[in-house]
C-alpha cells in the first residue's frame, strides 16, 4: 500500500458486490476480501462534492457494518494460540510463526482463506535459500497489559526484494505495508538499514500478523520484535560497529594509497581495490549502501553485490599473484591464475544479462573456487618456504570460512544466526587486517633486501671507485708522461722546423735570406702596411762591374765579395723588421717596413758610402768595392701589388747604374 497526500483516494473494492466506495487513505479500514485500486480525484468529478471529513465520518460507519456483514465470508483458517509480548528489549519470534509456500503470488484474502493443514510450523528458522516462490509467515501476538503498548518488527535481512505485512484484529485489517529494496528507500514505514514495521497492540489485544516475502536473492526471514527504546539502542551499537568497519576499511586504503605513493607499487592498488570492494559488498548486503548511496536506484541496488562480490574475487586474484610472486616462482599457477582472471571478467560481463538468482549463484561459486585456489597457493609457497605465505595463510582462511559460512546460509545448509550473517564481515575485517600487516612486512622484508643491496653495490662502488681511481692515476701519469713526450717532440720537431725554414730561407754563400724568403717577406710587409696604412721602402742594390771583378780576381774571390757585402749591409741594416736578401747573382734587396722614400734614402747612402769606404781585405792585397742603389718608396692601398714597388726599384737601380755607378736614385715618382 503507498500513501498518498492531497487529491488522491483509494477505491474499496468489496468482493462480490460492485459498489465502489471512495475512502480517505489515513482513514481506511481493510477488511479481508477486498482489494483496492488508486485513483486521481479529478479522474471523478463527483468526488470533489465530498470533503475528507464527511467522508471520514460516513466511510467509517460503513465499513464496519460491511466487516460485520462480510467478515464470515472470508472463513478465516484458525492460527495456533498466541504469543504474548514479554517485556524485554528484542525477541526473536522465528519460532512462534507458521509459514506456507506458493508458487504464484496469493491476496492476503486468499492466504487467510487456505485450510489450516497447509500451514507449517517454522520452528527455529525462516531460511529458505535460493527460490521464486512466495512464502507467507504468520503469528498471532496478544497483548495481556491494561496498558496499549507499542512494538517495532523488524525483518532483519535488508535484501528482500518484497515484503508484505498486514495487521488483523478479529478478522479485519487494521495496518497494512508493503516494502522491500523495489521500491525507493524512502518509502520505508521506518529509515533503517532492515525492514522495521511500527506495531500498535491496544490494551487486552490480540493481532494477527501477516507477512508476505518474495525475492530473487535468498529468501531469509529473521524476525525480532522490539521495544521502541531496545530498538534505538541495538540501531545505534549497529552504526557504531558498521561505521567502526567503514571507518577502518577507509583508514586501511587511504594508508595504503600513501605507500602506493611513496613505492610506486601496483600490488597497493589491488589492496585497494580489494578492500573497498568488500567494503562495499558488506555495505549493499547489510542495506547501508541502499540507505545512504543511491535510496533512489532499485535497479543498481538489486545488481551491485553481484558487482562488488566479483570484484572482490578479481582484486583478490591480482593481489595473490602479486603477494606470492606467481610471476618469477611458479609458470604453471601463473598461468592459471590469469585464466581465473580472465573468466571473472567474463563472468562479470555476463552477470549483466542475467537475472538475480543466477548471477549471485555464479559469482558465489567463484567466489568459493577462487578461496579454495587462494588457499592452495598460499599452503603451496608456505611448503616452499615463502616467508610471507603464512600471513596470506590466515587471512585467506579467515575469508574463506566466512565466505562458505555465507554461502552456507544463503543456500540453508546452516541456520540463520546473527553470527552466521556476520561471518563474512568478520573473515574480511581479518583478511584486510592481516594481509595490511603482511604487505607492511613485506615491504620492510623488500627494504631490507634493497638496503643489503644497496650496501652490497655501495662496497662494490666503493671498490670500483678505489681502481678507478686507480686506473684514472695510472693513465694520468701515463699521459702526462705521454704529454711530455709530445711536448719535447714537438719543440724538436719545431727545432728542426725552424731550422728547416730557416736552411730554405737563407742564402748558402752569403747567410743571408735568400729569395724565396724575400719575397715571401714582401708579401707580408705589403699586406701589413695596407693594413695599417704605413709606408713601405725597398732598395734594389747591385755590385758595380762584378763579372770583371770575377774574370780578374777569380770566382772565388767574387764569393769572398758577395760575403763581404752583405756582412757589412747586414751590419748597417739591424731594426727587427728590416730584410736584407740575396736578390740574385750579385744582386741584394732591402725592405725597409715603416719607412718612407727620405728615410730609405738615408739608409741606402749610408750603405753605399760603408760599402766604398770599406774595401775586401785579401791575403795579399784591398780590392775596392761600389755598389749602385735604386730607391722605392709607397704607401699601400692596394693589395697584392707589391711587384709595382719592386718594378719601380729596378728601374732606379738601372737608372745609378746608367748615370755611372757608386751612387743612390730614387724612384721619380717618389722624387
Amino acid at each position: 500500500m503507498e500513501y498518498l497526500e492531497g487529491n488522491r483516494f483509494l477505491i474499496f473494492t468489496i468482493r462480490g458486490v460492485g459498489d465502489k466506495l471512495p475512502v480517505d487513505v489515513f482513514g481506511a479500514i481493510f477488511g479481508t476480501g477486498c482489494d483496492y485500486t488508486l485513483i486521481k480525484r479529478q479522474d471523478f468529478p463527483l468526488l470533489n462534492q465530498f470533503t475528507p471529513e464527511n467522508l471520514r465520518r460516513l466511510l467509517t460507519a460503513v465499513l464496519l457494518l460491511l466487516a460485520g456483514l462480510f467478515g464470515g465470508f472470508a472463513a478465516a483458517s484458525p492460527i495456533a494460540p498466541g504469543f504474548s509480548m514479554p517485556d524485554q528489549g528484542a525477541v526473536a519470534l522465528e519460532d512462534q510463526f507458521e509459514y506456507l509456500s506458493v508458487a504464484e503470488p496469493l491476496t492476503l484474502s486468499e492466504v487467510t482463506a487456505l485450510p489450516s493443514d497447509q500451514w507449517r510450523p517454522a520452528g527455529t528458522e525462516l531460511n529458505f535459500g535460493y527460490t521464486t516462490d512466495q512464502y507467507w509467515i504468520r503469528a498471532r501476538l496478544i497483548n495481556q497489559t491494561d496498558e496499549a503498548v507499542q512494538r517495532l518488527l523488524e525483518i532483519a535481512y535488508p535484501v528482500l526484494d518484497y515484503v508484505q505485512v498486514h495487521v488483523l484484529e478479529t478478522g479485519v485489517v487494521v495496518d497494512s505495508y508493503e516494502t522491500g529494496d523495489k521500491f525507493p528507500y524512502g518509502q520505508r514505514p521506518m529509515e533503517t538499514a532492515g525492514f522495521v514495521i511500527p506495531l500498535r497492540f491496544p490494551a487486552g489485544s490480540v493481532r494477527d500478523i501477516y507477512i508476505a516475502v518474495q525475492s530473487s536473492s535468498a529468501v531469509q526471514i529473521p524476525i525480532v520484535l522490539w521495544t521502541p527504546e531496545a530498538f534505538s539502542k541495538d540501531e545505534l551499537r549497529r552504526n557504531f560497529v558498521i561505521g567502526c568497519y567503514i571507518g577502518a576499511m577507509l583508514l586501511v586504503i587511504f594508508l595504503s594509497f600513501l605507500i602506493f605513493l611513496s613505492v610506486g607499487e601496483t600490488i597497493y592498488l589491488y589492496f585497494m581495490g580489494l578492500a573497498l570492494s568488500i567494503g562495499l559488498f558488506e555495505l549493499a548486503l547489510g542495506g547501508q549502501a541502499f540507505q545512504y548511496l543511491w535510496p533512489l536506484s532499485m535497479v543498481w541496488n538489486d545488481r551491485s553485490m553481484i558487482y562488488f562480490l566479483g570484484l572482490t574475487v578479481l582484486f583478490a586474484s591480482l593481489f595473490t599473484r602479486d603477494f606470492l610472486s606467481l610471476k618469477t616462482m611458479s609458470e604453471t599457477d601463473n598461468r592459471v591464475s590469469i585464466g581465473f582472471n580472465i573468466a571473472l571478467g567474463l563472468a562479470l560481463i555476463l552477470v549483466t544479462f542475467m537475472s538475480y538468482t543466477p548471477g549471485i549463484l555464479m559469482m558465489i561459486s567463484m567466489a568459493v573456487a577462487g578461496c579454495g585456489w587462494a588457499l592452495y597457493l598460499g599452503v603451496k609457497r608456505w611448503f616452499e618456504g615463502y616467508y610471507l605465505a603464512r600471513f596470506y595463510i590466515l587471512s585467506w582462511g579467515a575469508l574463506f570460512l566466512g565466505g562458505i559460512g555465507l554461502a552456507a546460509s544463503k543456500l540453508s545448509l546452516i541456520d540463520a544466526t546473527v553470527v552466521s550473517g556476520n561471518l563474512l564481515k568478520i573473515g574480511s575485517a581479518v583478511l584486510i587486517a592481516v594481509l595490511f600487516f603482511g604487505l607492511n612486512q613485506r615491504l620492510k622484508q623488500e627494504m631490507q633486501v634493497r638496503e643489503a643491496v644497496q650496501h652490497k653495490m655501495f662496497r662494490m662502488e666503493k671498490l670500483a671507485r678505489v681502481s678507478s681511481e686507480r686506473i684514472l692515476e695510472t693513465e694520468r701519469r701515463a699521459r702526462e708522461q705521454l704529454e711530455r713526450k709530445v711536448q719535447e717532440r714537438t719543440r724538436e720537431l719545431t727545432v728542426l722546423n725552424e731550422e728547416l725554414q730557416r736552411l730554405s730561407d737563407t742564402d748558402g754563400l752569403t747567410g743571408i735570406r735568400n729569395r724565396r724568403a724575400f719575397d715571401d717577406k714582401l708579401e707580408q710587409e705589403y699586406l701589413e702596411a695596407c693594413q695599417r696604412r704605413l709606408p713601405l721602402s725597398l732598395l734594389m742594390m747591385d755590385i758595380d762591374h762584378f763579372k770583371s771583378f770575377n774574370d780578374t780576381w777569380g770566382h772565388q774571390t767574387g764569393d769572398q765579395c758577395l760575403r763581404h757585402v752583405a756582412d757589412v749591409v747586414g751590419g748597417l741594416v739591424s731594426r727587427p723588421r728590416d730584410i736584407v736578401a740575396r736578390y740574385g747573382g750579385e744582386e741584394f734587396a732591402i725592405i725597409l717596413p715603416g719607412t718612407d722614400a727620405a728615410g730609405a734614402r738615408v739608409v741606402a747612402e749610408r750603405v753605399c758610402r760603408t760599402i766604398r769606404e770599406t774595401p775586401l781585405q785579401t791575403e795579399d792585397q784591398e780590392i775596392p768595392i761600389t755598389v749602385s742603389i735604386g730607391v722605392a718608396s709607397e704607401l699601400p692601398r692596394k693589395l697584392a701589388a707589391q711587384q709595382n714597388l719592386v718594378k719601380k726599384a729596378d728601374v732606379a737601380l738601372y737608372v745609378s747604374k746608367s748615370n755611372g755607378r757608386d751612387q743612390v736614385t730614387v724612384s721619380r715618382e717618389d722624387s
